[in-house]
C-alpha cells in the first residue's frame, strides 16, 4: 500500500486542501523582485532597497499579493522572512517548498498557515522519501 494511502486517514483535512488549494501557478507580477529564485539579492539592489525588502517580507501587514511576489524573488533572506510570515498564502508556502531549501523548509513548517500535507511533504522530502514527486503531485496524491 503506497505510503499516501497509509497516512492519508490520519490527515482528516488532507482531502479539504487538495480540493480548495489552486494548485494552477498564479500569474504574479514579479516588478517587485528580479532574477531567477534561489539566490542573493541582485547586486545591483542597494542596501535600503535590500532592507525594506526584508521589512516587507517580515511584515504580518504586507498585502497577500505583495507576499506572492516577495516569495518570487532572487533573495533568498526574503524569501525565507515570507516563509515565516503567518500572512504568506498558501500557494506562495507550496511555491516557497519546492525551491527544496532546509532553511525555508524550516520557516514554512512553523508558519501557521502551513497547512498539515505541506508539512508532511517536507519531512517525507528531508528524509529522501517521494522520490522527487512534486508537491503539487502529492497534495493531488492524496485527494
Amino acid at each position: 500500500m503506497p505510503l499516501v494511502a497509509r497516512l492519508a486517514p490520519s490527515l482528516p483535512s488532507v482531502h479539504r486542501l487538495s480540493s480548495s488549494i489552486h494548485l494552477s501557478e498564479s500569474k504574479v507580477e514579479t516588478a517587485a523582485c528580479s532574477g531567477s529564485s534561489g539566490g542573493v539579492a541582485p547586486a545591483d539592489e542597494t542596501k535600503e532597497e535590500q532592507m525594506t525588502k526584508l521589512e516587507q517580507a517580515r511584515n504580518p501587514n504586507t498585502p497577500v499579493k505583495e507576499l506572492s511576489v516577495l516569495a518570487r524573488c532572487s533573495d533568498n533572506h526574503a524569501q525565507f522572512e515570507v516563509a515565516r510570515n503567518p500572512s504568506t498564502p498558501v500557494e506562495a508556502l507550496i511555491y516557497l517548498a519546492e525551491l527544496k531549501q532546509m532553511g525555508i523548509w524550516w520557516a514554512i513548517i512553523r508558519n501557521p498557515n502551513c497547512p498539515e500535507p505541506v508539512r508532511l511533504w517536507i519531512r517525507l522530502a528531508e528524509k529522501g522519501g517521494y522520490a522527487g514527486m512534486s508537491l503539487k503531485k502529492f497534495i493531488a496524491a492524496m485527494g
